[in-house]
């Protein structure tokens, strides 16, 4: 049997947890406190996709 996994509870203040998806990387927000939660190597995928974002952006203000 398939049983979801049980939603994740905030730890600071106890209120149901929601993940969601931002730059390939799962975040799980909670839907009291508004806390947003990363596990081990999320904030290091989020600061790659950042980088690779502006690298990207100032390589096109170059060209113009």
């Amino acid at each position: 049997m398939n049983a979801s996994p049980a939603p994740l509870t905030c730890p600071k203040c106890a209120a149901e947890m929601r993940p969601y998806e931002r730059n390939g990387v799962i975040i799980d927000q909670c839907t009291g406190c508004r806390g947003i939660f990363l596990d081990r190597g999320e904030l290091e995928s989020l600061m790659d996709a950042e980088a690779s974002f502006y690298a990207a952006r100032n390589l096109s203000l170059i060209h113009i």
